[in-house]
């Protein structure tokens, strides 16, 4: 490599550089901007200039949020619907995924297509259906009422039975 060709990947190094760091600001940005204005006063949030650091630094907002709402109720609440979720979600889906692989059963071919079928359907459009079905069954603000409507994934089952479509015969006729 010669001199003039260093100098040119250099500089297109220096660019590269440079160009990333720019964008690194302009992706952090949005989240600087929300940790400052947490920290802003209320009536210094709604002013009509522009200020890049609070001019009176408080931590209220965080405190009330800690102490005056139920803030660790909601988050044992997420933990416990997204644990329930995942659990089940697998459970269901490698037995589900076994069974179509595995097993010779009538309709196996109907519930595979119907399986199928259900991940053409975008989960956005269910939702009303859902809810007035957690609403028919007295479900409406208990966690079964937010993991059951969570627990519909085609997409699992569909990875599972592949796999299971590759485990060979013999290893489930000599367990």
């Amino acid at each position: 490599m010669n001199y003039a060709m260093l100098q040119r990947w250099n500089l297109f190094g220096g660019i590269a550089t440079v160009l990333t760091v720019v964008f690194a600001l302009l992706w952090a940005f949005p989240l600087y901007w929300g940790i400052v204005t947490s920290l802003k006063p209320e009536d210094e949030v709604v002013r009509p200039v522009i200020e890049l650091w609070p001019e009176n630094l408080t931590f209220a907002h965080y405190t009330n949020a800690l102490f005056n709402t139920q803030i660790g109720r909601w988050y044992l609440n997420s933990v416990a619907v997204a644990a329930g979720v995942t659990v089940i979600t697998i459970i269901s889906s490698v037995l589900c995924g076994y069974v179509i692989s595995q097993l010779n059963f009538p309709g196996r071919k109907l519930l595979w297509w119907l399986i199928l079928a259900s991940f053409m359907v975008p989960i956005q459009t269910l939702i009303v259906n859902h809810f007035e079905l957690m609403a028919g069954l007295g479900l409406l603000n208990t966690w079964a009422g937010m993991i059951l409507p969570k627990l519909i994934h085609p997409v699992i089952i569909i990875v599972y039975k592949q796999f299971f479509d590759n485990v060979p015969t013999d290893f489930r006729e000599a367990a």
